[in-house]
């Protein structure tokens, strides 16, 4: 039952609407940072639909660089599986060298640019034509907040199921963005 619970509460801090479940941050409204306002996230487009572009260390570089400093401290990638397969492949046009450095220890994450790779696959997966929005850097503490009420509700229902006996169990979850400078999407798309 937690995994459920868990699985459920992921999926709504990626992709939820905020009516009766948390407001996911691919949920906002996106801007460049010419028409960027308080209110909406930074997206840095990729200039092609469902791929890296044609300087895919360039876009890395440039999403990492769009990060204000007082934030980089804690920042993370995060991104679906589909997404770290086609970043590994992504190597440096100067010295050849991938931008992604694997970590062979369990307890350690993989460092994309220096920083650490967070696998999140109810984010949208990448696919070569469809636009979405894939992958995200930030500091997800300074810019997410999530407000958990620890406890469940457990209902005992006799009466629906003979003569099996059901339980609903209900917990109140809550999220938002609560500093769009602290979070930056990476739209793959034109």
């Amino acid at each position: 039952m937690p995994k459920k619970i868990a699985a459920v509460e992921n999926q709504a801090f990626v992709n939820g609407d905020g009516n009766n479940k948390p407001k996911g941050f691919l949920a906002y409204e996106g801007g460049d940072k010419e028409s960027w306002e308080w209110g909406k996230i930074e997206t840095i487009k990729s200039g092609a639909n469902g791929t890296f572009g044609d300087d895919p260390a360039g876009l890395m570089m440039d999403v990492l660089g769009s990060l204000k400093p007082q934030y980089l401290q804690g920042a993370v990638w995060v991104m679906p599986r589909s997404t770290l397969a086609e970043v590994r492949k992504i190597r440096d046009r100067d010295s050849g060298r991938y931008l992604w450095t694997p970590n062979l220890e369990q307890a350690s994450p993989s460092i994309l640019l220096g920083y650490p790779v967070v696998i999140m696959d109810d984010m949208p997966v990448l696919a070569n034509g469809t636009a979405s929005k894939s992958a995200a850097f930030g500091n997800f503490k300074s810019g997410y907040q999530i407000v958990d009420r620890q406890e469940l509700q457990i209902i005992r229902d006799p009466f629906s199921a003979k003569p099996f006996v059901e339980f609903y169990v209900t917990k109140r979850v809550g999220g938002a963005i609560v500093d769009f400078d602290a979070i930056k999407i990476v739209d793959f798309s034109k």
